[in-house]
């Protein structure tokens, strides 16, 4: 434990005032992962992958990799902290100061409610042990999953304890001062009893870190300074001042054996007391964070902060102040020299040297640094992009000179013999070329390679060579660009001549000798079968995914067996030994959590470090270091997948291994996939739900987890889940889903309904043929009055079997035998609806027998109550009315009124007006009074009104109801002094601009007669 001490004392890694250039990258873990509060008190990742947390304020949740659920039932109770304890991977229990709460399956299945509250409670030996220490007794409770049970009961010790419990491995320990004396208890698993371990003379004293019985930092509340002993091996040193070490954080038992130590305002470093010669990651917090959980699996940490919590990952570096101590923005340029020191050229002005993670600035140079750029020897090439500049040289030390004017580019490449030197130039077609020696002097004489050789690529953006010398060039959206150096000429293939399937962003040449080339929008292609002529035309194209049109490959480089690849919003490893021996794509991506992009890769700034193999690259606002050694000897887990059917607030899970099937009318859902696996980390997938018989087409992977389904028909699909693992293989998942049939869907339906629609017009048919025999065997004028007369019957008993056929047409009657297939189930308003539909049939039928033209006002409010009834039980259930007393329909039940004549304005009320209102209420008003000669039926209704439904998908256009209607009135008329009037009054109501209503006033005389 010497070495740990030393380090507590002297800072770690760093000294007090010297801060790290490259710390490890974190993760903000913000409302997109569920991390919905603030100030973490507690974050434990359990071996299933799982993560469950507590706020300061006591709000509880659990994690998965790309989902989260609350736990309201045990949130928001006081209490100074919470922690966590997973059983197994199905049950964890939470416990505090004050209950117990036993979660299984990720519900709360019950809570056990502590005899008092204590602060003094830990893990024991895959229990809960709580420890109440009484007035002049010690009682030990302990929790195994079942109860609360009592295990020991003795006399309280006389020394005074602290309330807090101390974890070294499977060991509990307690502390207590006597005196001037600091205690040590150690708690025995066979008797439950705290013996005494170890005593310390240190006067009074709270502990600060206890590390273990014999070493651990105490500091003395006797005295009028902040002082410090250590107690290291059982021995108590020295006092110290308490400024060596106030930068220590208390240890986190749950976290053990790491701590955290403040290393400045921003810097914080993460140390173990276990190893403290082990690597101690650096991390950046503005806030003051505490260590509050640790990720065995992945290695990576958990920190909290006022605001949302932090997650630390170790195997990636960024380099967030590398320009004037202030940011990493727009670095254009990254090259490593022949040290192995990493530049990094800004655009907006300077360049930094990284070495033994340290910045500097080369001393003077204030050039905009722009893409491209090569090392040569001792110096360093880059491009000024900023007035008059171009092409120059510089060294370590600043010392620079131009060696273009006025001609600048945006690569360089340096031949593999090491003898050329090549730019690519901005503004001009094709490159230019000189010798390595020349370029030295600082007066390089230049080749031009362009338009005259056949160079018609403007602006070269990614120059690579093969293994026969020739030089590939390449721009994302013009095309590509050969160069063969000993017979000097050139060949151009052009994009928007159609010469090239794609354009080249970045291009490297692997040591297998295949030219790689990403495209800007057209995925990653490679060239490797040198019996075929270099050309973009015998380039291949690699197919995944991950490798999407709709992003641009930005840069490449080589790590041992592995290409790197930089796609704009990740870096990919595609697996070279894969490739070549079993020719299979393995794609491996950096996580985005494990990335944290805050921006998108920049152009061409990827290279594998000669010195360390680790993989730098850049985004427009950070540099990054990759250890990408250490992360391949990370486990890659595989994520187990869990569908769900979301509707409402009911959800049900898919299964994979059979078919999933929903009631007729569950048309519009939401999907949701969880995934869970030990790093807890998002995975990229895609998915697509597909109907039988469709094409597939996956869309493009992202971390989207929710796929909002709407207004799909009826039918069978296929939810097709691909995952894209963390190992490079791809998982795909079936879900068989199917939507049920409505009763008016299924063939046979329509066969019986369109057999019992022809026998009813067959019948009609033959009763009006035996009708016009008899009206043509009339000889007398009085037959010929009559013949006339039976005309006009029968052109209105037409006109009603019509107006009959829109009242009840086919979709209406389907919908209320729809309705009462669904509801048939022991549903009374099933029985109903039928029951009502057969009236209201009866009645017109019997009506149509009698071959009358008018019948009772009884019958037809009889029409008029059964079309409201089905209505409201299949489309409007708050449907609101305002009837006249069956006292007042009574007095009028004799008079004869026309088929229709209330019953079709009331159901335009009810489907065109009432139903294609949104939002309540839904109000229809019928009122009867007397004028004179008349009796004045009202129907007034607050729908949309006539003319908006008029514009919507249900409004039949092409009806003939209240056409027909109209027409029969008129008939009627024709023959009565006493006219039926119907007048329409249309937008009686206006809310905020907004006119909508209907209302309807039929004029009936009380003495109408048409015919016998």
């Amino acid at each position: 434990m010497l070495v740990f001490i030393v380090l507590l004392l002297n800072g770690i890694a760093y000294g007090q005032n010297t801060f790290p250039a490259g710390v490890a990258n974190t993760y903000t873990l913000g409302e997109k992962e569920g991390y919905n509060g603030f100030n973490y008190a507690a974050i434990y990742h359990a071996p299933s992958g799982k993560v469950y947390t507590r706020t300061y304020y006591g709000e509880i949740a659990i994690h998965g990799n790309n989902y989260s659920i609350p736990l309201p039932s045990i949130s928001l109770e006081g209490t100074q902290a919470g922690y966590f304890y997973e059983v197994n991977e199905k049950e964890i229990w939470y416990y505090d100061s004050k209950r117990i709460a036993v979660i299984r399956n990720d519900t709360v299945q019950r809570i056990i409610r502590l005899p008092e509250e204590t602060f003094f409670y830990s893990e024991f030996n895959k229990s809960l042990i709580y420890v109440y220490n009484r007035k002049g007794y010690i009682d030990i409770y302990t929790f195994s999953g079942n109860e609360l049970v009592k295990k020991s009961s003795y006399p309280a010790l006389t020394a005074k304890f602290f309330n807090a419990i101390y974890r070294f491995g499977k060991n509990i320990y307690t502390a207590a001062v006597e005196g001037d004396s600091l205690l040590i208890y150690e708690l025995t698993p066979e008797t439950f009893h705290f013996k005494q371990v170890a005593v310390y003379a240190t006067g009074k004293a709270i502990i600060v870190q206890f590390i273990d019985a014999r070493n651990l930092i105490v500091q003395l509340t006797d005295t009028k300074t902040t002082t410090f002993c250590v107690i290291e091996n059982g021995t108590l040193k020295k006092p110290l001042e308490g400024e060596k070490l106030n930068n220590i954080f208390p240890l986190n038992t749950d976290c053990y054996p790491y701590g955290l130590k403040k290393m400045g305002d921003k810097y914080k470093q993460i140390f173990s007391v276990t190893q403290p010669e082990e690597n101690n990651p650096v991390f950046i917090s503005q806030d003051n964070p505490n260590l509050v959980g640790t990720e065995k699996q992945y290695g990576s940490f958990y920190a909290s902060t006022g605001n949302k919590p932090l997650r630390i990952f170790t195997t990636v570096k960024k380099y967030p102040y590398i320009f004037h101590n202030s940011s990493a923005n727009s670095i254009f340029s990254l090259q490593q020299d022949y040290t192995g020191d990493i530049w990094a050229g800004s655009y907006n002005g300077g360049i930094s040297i990284i070495h033994d993670n340290v910045a500097s600035p080369v001393p003077s140079i204030k050039k905009r640094i722009t893409n491209g750029g090569s090392s040569f020897k001792k110096n360093m090439y880059l491009i000024d992009e900023g007035i008059g500049g171009g092409l120059f040289r510089v060294d370590k030390n600043g010392n620079n000179n131009k060696l273009t004017q006025d001609v600048f580019g945006f690569y360089t490449y340096i031949s593999k013999n090491g003898n050329y030197f090549y730019l690519g130039t901005g503004g001009y077609n094709g490159l230019w070329q000189t010798t390595t020696a020349q370029i030295e002097t600082g007066k390089p004489n230049w080749h031009k390679i362009d338009s005259s050789k056949g160079a018609n690529l403007l602006n070269i953006l990614t120059i690579t060579e093969d293994t026969l010398g020739r030089i590939w060039c390449g721009h994302p959206k013009r095309g590509i660009l050969i160069y063969y150096p000993e017979k000097d000429i050139v060949k151009t293939w052009l994009t928007d001549k159609n010469e090239s399937p794609f354009g080249a962003f970045s291009s490297i040449s692997d040591t297998k000798g295949t030219v790689w080339m990403g495209s800007g929008a057209n995925g990653l292609w490679y060239y490797n079968d040198y019996n075929k002529e270099p050309s973009p035309l015998n380039c291949k194209r690699i197919n995944h995914p991950l490798l999407a049109n709709s992003k641009s490959i930005t840069a490449l480089t080589q790590y041992n067996n592995w290409l790197v690849i930089s796609g704009y919003d990740k870096i990919m490893l595609l697996n070279l030994d894969s490739f070549y021996q079993k020719n299979k794509i393995i794609l491996r991506y950096l996580n985005p959590q494990e990335a944290g992009f805050t921006s998108f890769t920049e152009q061409n700034t990827l290279l594998t470090s000669k010195k360390d193999s680790t993989v730098w690259f850049s985004t427009s606002d950070m540099l990054y270091q990759w250890n990408v050694k250490k992360w391949l000897g990370l486990p890659a887990y595989k994520v187990t997948a869990t569908v769900f059917v979301q509707s409402g607030k009911n959800s049900t899970v898919l299964h994979n291994k059979k078919n999933n099937s929903f009631k007729p009318g569950f048309n519009s859902f939401d999907l949701h996939v969880r995934y869970l696996s030990p790093d807890n980390m998002p995975r990229y997938s895609s998915a697509a739900l597909i109907k039988d018989g469709d094409s597939l087409q996956l869309p493009e992977p992202s971390l989207q987890n929710i796929y909002s389904i709407k207004n799909i028909s009826s039918g069978r699909y296929q939810f097709l889940l691909e995952i894209y693992e963390a190992d490079g293989s791809t998982t795909r998942y079936t879900y068989s889903i199917t939507i049920k049939k409505y009763l008016w869907q299924q063939w046979w339906f329509w066969a019986l309904l369109s057999g019992l629609v022809s026998a009813v017009i067959l019948y009609l048919y033959n009763l009006k043929q035996k009708k016009r025999v008899a009206e043509e065997k009339a000889k007398t004028a009085a037959a010929e009055l009559q013949s006339f007369k039976s005309e006009q019957e029968k052109k209105l008993a037409n006109l009603q079997l019509v107006t009959l056929s829109s009242q009840f047409r086919p979709h209406f009657i389907l919908n209320a035998l729809n309705t009462i297939g669904a509801q048939m189930d022991d549903k009374p308003e099933a029985e109903s609806v039928l029951s009502r539909l057969g009236e209201s049939v009866n009645l017109i039928f019997n009506h149509a027998q009698q071959q009358k033209i008018l019948h009772p006002f009884n019958s037809e409010w009889q029409l008029v109550q059964n079309i409201i009834h089905i209505h409201r039980q299949m489309y409007l259930k708050q449907l609101t009315t305002n009837l006249p007393d069956a006292a007042i329909t009574d007095n009028y039940q004799n008079i004869n009124v026309p088929l229709g004549i209330l019953q079709i304005p009331i159901e335009n009320a009810l489907l065109h007006g009432l139903s294609n209102r949104e939002n309540g209420p839904w109000n229809l008003s019928i009122s009867i009074s007397e004028k004179e000669n008349y009796i004045v039926v009202s129907i007034t209704d607050n729908g949309v009104g006539r003319k908006k439904s008029a514009t919507l998908s249900n409004f039949t256009k092409h009806g003939t109801g209240t056409k027909n209607l109209n027409e029969i009135v008129a008939i009627i008329n024709a023959t009565n002094t006493e006219k039926i009037n119907i007048t329409y009054t249309d937008d009686i109501y206006n809310e905020a601009d907004n006119k909508f209503g209907t209302s309807v006033q039929i004029e009936i005389p009380k003495q109408l007669n048409y015919g016998t």
